[in-house]
């Protein structure tokens, strides 16, 4: 990294821009092409009974290809959109930003569905241009390509094509990231108030802007609206919880919700190390729920990537406790449950690591990480699509 941790200019911008598009794109039109063949070439092997026992949306809607992309928490993303957070029961557990474009969107696509996929697709393949742009601006281009492939690769990346949140968040806080190292606080405090109300962990924005704020002090600038600016993420939280208090009459209802999912989410586990201790060693198998050995796994390699963030940043700084803090909290309040999912947004990870493997020496190792991660995603995309457990 740039030792003052500021953005250099490229040159051919836009020649690098539309290349890096290009590719992104290519990448998920051979995602949506392996669901294609998936439906030709492997035997029947959606879960239908599951599908229909658990809550899915339309609730009458006849079985059809559509299914495939409304497994699991989709469903909910379209209820909300259409339906809001009035009866939305179990839904309320998720944020309302995502909700509100698809239901925005909506009209223009005339399917919730069909909106959801091309604001996800379009606001991952903007978040990753921008994060090779991001990466390259702070490294070099071998680095930057390393941290898209790697981004491209790993396993969560499937949902960058899927009417998940982790488009939107990406897009949010890769942009917060840049905006503050082109020193534009003004437009990164702004887009920060969206972070908490597309995911709870959007308020960790408040570390790399209340970093800067400190280092500015710190070096006689003291501008004071810099505090405010890194207080922006809570004011998203606040925002989102008056929401939810508007729609249903309940201020923590979002929380209330995660708390009666499988996983029992609760902030207060973050207090009981303990207990995540033993939730770390509960395995039963390899993937599943709760006690996955895959997720387990991929908790281990993203704290190395933490490691490898602060060895690439010179110091324990912004890059590395907000990696920290996207990483531990989850996996803490959770108890590991779909862990292996929330790495996908936490970016500077995947930077930490291709700084490391995109050296020559480590070219070996840097084709096994990515075929091992494309394996994965493989086999968790198959089992989404299909009503199964993924994450």
């Amino acid at each position: 990294m740039n030792s003052d941790g500021e953005l250099h200019e490229p040159n051919n911008g836009l020649r690098r821009t539309v290349r890096i598009t290009a590719f992104v794109v290519a990448c998920k039109l051979c995602l949506y092409l392996t669901i294609f063949l998936s439906l030709t070439l492997l035997p029947p092997i959606f879960d239908t009974d599951s599908y229909l026992k658990r809550f899915h949306w339309p609730r009458d809607e006849p079985a059809s290809t559509e299914w495939l992309f409304k497994t699991w928490d989709s469903s909910h993303y379209l209820y909300l959109s259409e339906e809001g957070y009035a009866q939305a029961g179990a839904s309320t557990a998720f944020h309302p930003l995502w909700p509100a474009l698809i239901g925005l969107a909506t009209p223009i696509f005339g399917s919730s569905l069909w909106a959801a996929l091309f604001l996800s697709n379009l606001f991952s393949t903007i978040g990753l241009v921008i994060l090779h742009r991001l990466t390259f601006g702070l490294t070099n281009d071998g680095i930057a390509d390393t941290t898209l492939l790697l981004a491209l690769a790993y396993p969560g990346a499937l949902y960058y094509c899927l009417p998940y949140t982790e488009s939107l968040f990406l897009l949010i806080t890769v942009s917060v990231f840049s905006l503050i190292g082109s020193n534009r606080m003004g437009a990164a405090a702004w887009l920060s108030i969206l972070a908490a109300p597309a995911r709870a962990v959007g308020v960790f924005l408040v570390i790399p802007l209340g970093w800067r704020f400190v280092d500015d002090w710190r070096t006689g600038r003291r501008p004071w609206w810099h505090c405010a600016a890194a207080l922006a993420p809570l004011v998203g939280m606040a925002l989102t919880l008056g929401m939810m208090w508007a729609q249903t009459g309940d201020l923590f209802t979002s929380f209330d919700a995660q708390a009666r999912y499988a996983s029992q989410g609760s902030i207060e586990k973050v207090f009981s190390p303990l207990v995540f201790l033993r939730s770390f060693v509960d395995v039963w198998g390899v993937h599943g729920v709760l006690h996955s050995g895959i997720d387990r796994v991929f908790f281990v390699v993203m704290m190395v990537g933490v490691a490898l963030v602060a060895r690439w940043e010179g110091r324990v700084g912004p890059w590395t406790l907000y990696s920290a803090a996207m990483i531990l909290v989850p996996a803490m309040t959770m108890s590991f449950m779909s862990f292996t999912r929330y790495p996908t947004v936490v970016f500077p990870i995947f930077m930490g690591l291709g700084a490391v493997l995109a050296k020559p020496r480590y070219r070996e190792l840097r084709w096994l990480v990515l075929i091992l991660f494309l394996i994965v995603q493989f086999f968790l995309l198959i089992r989404h699509i299909n009503g199964h457990w993924a994450g």
